[in-house]
């Protein structure tokens, strides 16, 4: 104990700053993303988290375009097919 206490009474803080950010650089890009995945924050990359993640973004878009389409036709503006017609063609593109 009294070697331990020796060595962290030579340490200061700018020192411990110093080893802490050594440290870090030598910390991989993999070992980061590792540690995110098995903490659960981010999914894996395999295939069927990608299609997973796919199909909720499609379900997420096709849900804002039947609301948006809802909403066109709640204003009355649903009898003029052409204008229907041009604001999905330009929510479309802008979400894709």
């Amino acid at each position: 104990m009294r070697r331990r206490t020796s060595i962290l009474n030579k340490v200061n803080i700018k020192e411990a700053v110093d080893y802490l950010a050594d440290a870090w650089e030598n910390v991989s890009s993999d070992t980061i993303f590792n540690c995110w995945v098995r903490a659960g924050i981010l999914p894996t990359t395999s295939g069927n988290d990608t299609a997973s993640a796919t199909q909720i973004q499609q379900d997420i878009l096709d849900n804002e375009v039947a609301d948006t389409n809802q909403f066109i036709e709640d204003l009355g503006v649903a009898s003029d097919k052409l204008l229907v017609a041009s604001l999905v063609d330009a929510l479309n593109d802008f979400c894709d």
